[in-house]
C-alpha cells in the first residue's frame, strides 16, 4: 500500500494493526503461552511455600490446585489476546489496568469453580493476589533477562 496518500492517521492506525497482527498470529505463541503457564505455576509455589510458612492463607486440594493454576494462566492469556484483538485502542491508553482487572476476575472466577480451594477470608484473597502478582512480575523480570542474556550470545 502507498502510504503517501494516506493521511498521518491512517498510517499510524494501519502500523499499529501489523504491530499486533504480529503478536497474535505468531508462530512462537505457544511457546509464550507454556512459559506463561510455568512462570503463573512457579509464582503459585512460592506464594503458597511462603504464606503456608507464615500464616496459611487458602486451603486446597494438590490437584485442584493445580488445576486452578491451569485453569487461571490460559484464561488470562486468552482473554489478553482477546483484548489485544479487539479493543487495540483501548490497550494505548489503560493497558496495565485493564489486565490487572482481567488477572483478578480470572483469580476470582476460578476459585469459584473448585470446592477444595477455599481463602480464608476477603482479606487473605487480596493478599494473596498482591503476592502472585508481585511474584509473578519478579518471576517474568527474571526470565526476561535470562531470555535476553543467551540471545545476546
Amino acid at each position: 500500500m502507498n502510504n503517501n496518500n494516506l493521511d498521518p492517521s491512517e498510517i499510524e492506525k494501519e502500523i499499529l494493526q501489523n504491530k499486533y497482527k504480529r503478536l497474535l498470529y505468531n508462530p512462537n505463541i505457544f511457546i509464550h503461552i507454556l512459559t506463561s503457564i510455568i512462570t503463573c505455576l512457579v509464582s503459585f509455589v512460592v506464594v503458597i511455600g511462603i504464606t503456608n510458612y507464615i500464616y496459611p492463607l487458602l486451603s486446597f486440594n494438590f490437584v485442584e490446585l493445580l488445576l486452578y493454576v491451569l485453569l487461571y494462566s490460559v484464561s488470562v492469556q486468552i482473554i489478553k489476546i482477546l483484548i489485544i484483538r479487539f479493543l487495540l485502542k483501548y490497550i494505548l491508553t489503560a493497558y496495565p489496568f485493564i489486565l490487572l482487572v482481567v488477572k483478578i476476575l480470572c483469580l476470582y472466577l476460578a476459585s469459584m469453580l473448585f470446592e477444595n480451594i477455599i481463602y480464608k477470608t476477603v482479606s487473605t484473597f487480596i493478599v494473596f493476589l498482591i503476592l502472585l502478582l508481585f511474584s509473578n512480575l519478579l518471576i517474568d523480570y527474571i526470565y526476561n533477562n535470562i531470555r535476553h542474556y543467551f540471545k545476546k550470545q
